[in-house]
């Protein structure tokens, strides 16, 4: 496991000074090395009931697919409906929107949640975006799945933290520690290649250029 690194009470992998030397980041070994934290944790923490790795919507999505597909190399079955032995994950997602209490959030879009009340109900919870800043969007989805029941533990995942925390909140595990101030919100641009992905890091305003 690489988060041997501790901030602010923070596992992390990596701490970056730049956005030239984040940028120079391979993104796959960083989904692999969540995956393979996750792993360890089921693994340490396995219950009857399966646990549950839920993706806030809309960025989350994709770090939950990137997560999934190392952790299928490892034999996690990820939503079987049936599995002899080893380990298994379902994979649910999570609107925001109604639980934010920040400026604009009457137009920001309701999209449907995948997760439900029997999901959460004592199950172990990994909770899974691509980065966390202020910690509004984290709290509002913890405050949602605390509304669905009682979940047996909440863990926060991101691929980067930037410490401008605006709420108490801040992830558990965090691939990458921003260690500079970014001009802009930093994004995942999406890319695929014959034998792998070709994920990127960039400013919003590149990706929407």
């Amino acid at each position: 496991m690489i988060f041997i690194m501790k901030y602010d009470g923070i596992s992390y992998g990596q701490k970056y000074d730049s956005m030239a030397t984040l940028q120079a980041v391979d993104l796959s070994s960083m989904y692999d090395d969540i995956a393979q934290a996750m792993i360890s944790l089921m693994m340490d923490q396995r219950t009857e009931k399966r646990p549950v790795m839920v993706a806030i919507l809309n960025d989350g999505l994709l770090m939950q697919r990137r997560i999934t597909h190392h952790m299928s190399k490892r034999k996690v079955y990820v939503d079987p409906e049936k599995y002899l032995d080893g380990v298994a994950i379902n994979t649910r997602n999570l609107c925001t929107t109604l639980y934010r209490d920040d400026d604009g959030q009457g137009q920001k879009k309701v999209e449907p949640s995948s997760l439900t009340e029997d999901d959460v109900e004592g199950a172990d919870i990994y909770l899974v975006d691509t980065v966390m800043k202020t910690g509004r969007t984290a709290r509002a989805a913890m405050e949602h799945i605390f509304d669905m029941g009682r979940a047996a533990t909440v863990r926060y995942f991101t691929l980067m933290y930037i410490p401008s925390r605006e709420k108490p909140v801040q992830p558990n595990y965090s691939a990458a520690y921003i260690g500079f101030s970014p001009s802009d919100s930093i994004k995942i641009s999406e890319g695929e290649k014959a034998d792998g992905f070709l994920d990127k890091i960039v400013y919003a305003e590149d990706l929407s250029s």
